[in-house]
C-alpha cells in the first residue's frame, strides 16, 4: 500500500464541492499526501447552487426531520445525525458565510445571494488544495487492479460518485455513471422527476397565467394522499408552483397512467364553505341584479372565475338572482373543491431534483458500495429526496461530508 493517494470525486455540485472540501480536510488533519479531483461537465461548477430558491440559494431548514424525506429514509437517518443542519451552517460560517431564516425557517445566506454558498465551497476547496477539472465529462469508469480509470486517461485509487440526477439539464451528466452502476450489479431504484409541476387533464385555457392561493388535496384511488397550501400557479398545461410541487413525491406513477390520480384546490382557504355561502346569499338578498362576474371578481382572479362559471353553465351577465340552485351549487363548489384529474407530471428538464436512485441496500453505512470497494456515493444519486425548504440541499451537505471524510478513512 503505498502513500501516495488519488481520489476523483465526479460531479462539482452541491454534494460534490462539500465532498471535495472535507475529504480534504480530513486528509490534512491526518497529514495524508492526496491529490484530491474533482471533474465537472459543466463550464463552470456550481451552476446548480446559483439557481436554487430562485438565486438565492435556501441552503437548510430549522427544522429538519426524516418525516421531510421520501425513498430509503433509513439511510438518511443514519447519515444525518453525522453531519446535520448545526454542523453544515458550522462550516459554512468557518468559510465566512453568515446566514439568516425567514419566517418558515428557511435558511439562506446572509447576502440573500446563491452565489455567495457558492463563493464559500470554492474557497474552501482552493484553500485545502482541491483541483477543479471543468468541461469534463466522465463518459467511461472502469475497474482496474489497483483502484478505477476515468475515460480511460485519470487513475483514482478512490472514487466519490456526485453526478446528481436527472433533473434539469443534467440527465446528459448521469447516464454513463449510472450505466457503470447498473453494469456492476448496483441496484437502481426507478428514477422518476419530483418537486415537479403536474398535468392536467383538458384543463381550461382562461386559467393560464393565473397565481392564486390555494390548499391542494392529493388523492388516488379514492384515497387521501397528501395536502399543501401556497400559491398555486396555473399553466398552459396544469398545475405549478411550490404548493402543487411538494405534493408530487407522493404519487405512484402507476396510478397517474391508470387515471386514478386527482388534485382537489380549494382555492379560498381562508373561508369555510358555510361562510362563502352565507356570503352568496346575503348578496342575493341586497343585490339581486349584480352580475355573477361581478360577485366572483370579489373573490377570485379573472380566469379562475371564468373557468368555474362556465363549469356552472352561468354567463359573465347573468345575475345573482337568475341562477338556478344547481348552478350556485357547482359555482360554491368550485371555489371550494375543484377537483382536476391528473394525467402526469412534468418530466426532468421542468423538475427540481429526482426521486430514485442508488438503493440504500448497496451501500454501507460510510456510503460506500458495497459492490464497488473505494467507490463511495451521496447527494442526489442516492435514493432519498426531499420537500422543498432547503431539504435537498440539505441531503446533499449531509451524505457529501459523510462520503468525503469516510473515503479518506479508507486510506491506511
Amino acid at each position: 500500500m503505498h502513500n501516495y493517494r488519488t481520489l476523483a470525486v465526479i460531479g462539482g455540485g452541491a454534494s460534490g464541492l462539500m465532498a471535495a472540501a472535507k475529504a480534504a480536510e480530513e486528509a490534512l488533519s491526518r497529514h495524508l499526501n492526496i491529490t484530491i479531483d474533482v471533474y465537472e461537465a459543466n463550464d463552470r461548477v456550481g451552476k446548480k447552487i446559483l439557481v436554487t430558491g430562485n438565486g438565492r440559494c435556501n441552503l437548510s431548514n430549522a427544522v429538519i426531520s426524516v418525516e421531510d424525506y421520501f425513498g430509503d429514509t433509513d439511510l438518511f437517518e443514519e447519515v444525518y445525525p453525522v453531519f446535520d443542519r448545526s454542523d453544515s451552517l458550522s462550516f459554512f460560517r468557518s468559510c465566512g458565510l453568515c446566514t439568516c431564516s425567514d419566517d418558515a425557517g428557511r435558511i439562506y445566506p446572509s447576502s440573500k445571494k446563491s452565489a455567495s454558498v457558492l463563493d464559500a465551497l470554492m474557497y474552501e476547496c482552493e484553500r485545502t488544495g482541491v483541483r477543479m477539472h471543468t468541461e469534463t465529462r466522465i463518459e467511461r469508469i472502469q475497474k482496474t487492479e489497483d483502484g478505477y480509470l476515468l475515460n480511460g486517461k485519470f487513475h483514482a485509487d478512490l472514487v466519490i460518485l456526485a453526478v446528481g440526477g436527472k433533473a434539469g439539464a443534467a440527465k446528459q451528466h448521469t447516464d454513463a455513471v449510472f450505466s457503470f452502476l447498473k453494469d456492476a450489479g448496483v441496484r437502481i431504484a426507478p428514477m422518476y422527476p419530483a418537486l415537479t409541476a403536474f398535468s392536467i387533464t383538458d384543463f381550461p385555457k382562461s386559467v393560464k397565467g393565473v397565481r392564486a392561493a390555494g390548499r391542494l388535496a392529493l388523492q388516488a384511488n379514492g384515497n387521501p394522499l397528501a395536502s399543501s397550501e401556497g400559491e398555486v400557479q396555473y399553466t398552459e398545461y396544469g398545475i405549478s408552483g411550490i404548493a402543487a410541487m411538494q405534493l408530487s413525491s407522493y404519487v405512484e406513477v402507476k396510478d397517474i397512467r391508470s387515471g386514478n390520480v386527482y388534485i382537489a384546490i380549494d382555492s379560498l382557504p381562508d373561508l369555510q364553505y358555510n361562510e362563502l355561502r352565507s356570503h352568496f346569499e346575503d348578496l342575493k338578498k341586497s343585490r339581486p341584479d349584480m352580475p355573477v362576474a361581478v360577485f366572483m371578481t370579489g373573490l377570485l382572479p379573472k380566469g379562475l372565475s371564468l373557468a368555474f362559471m362556465k363549469e356552472a353553465g352561468v354567463e359573465e351577465r347573468t345575475f345573482l338572482r337568475n341562477m338556478t340552485r344547481q348552478q350556485e351549487g357547482v359555482l360554491l363548489a368550485c371555489c371550494k373543491a375543484k377537483k382536476y384529474r391528473v394525467n402526469g407530471l412534468r418530466g426532468f428538464e421542468n423538475a427540481q431534483v429526482m426521486r430514485g436512485g442508488i438503493a440504500a441496500s448497496e451501500l454501507t453505512e460510510k456510503l460506500e458500495l458495497k459492490k464497488l470497494p473505494g467507490v463511495f456515493a451521496c447527494g442526489e444519486m442516492l435514493n432519498i429526496n426531499g420537500d422543498c425548504g432547503g431539504y435537498n440541499l440539505q441531503w446533499a451537505w449531509s451524505s457529501g461530508a459523510v462520503a468525503g471524510k469516510n473515503c479518506i478513512g479508507e486510506i491506511g
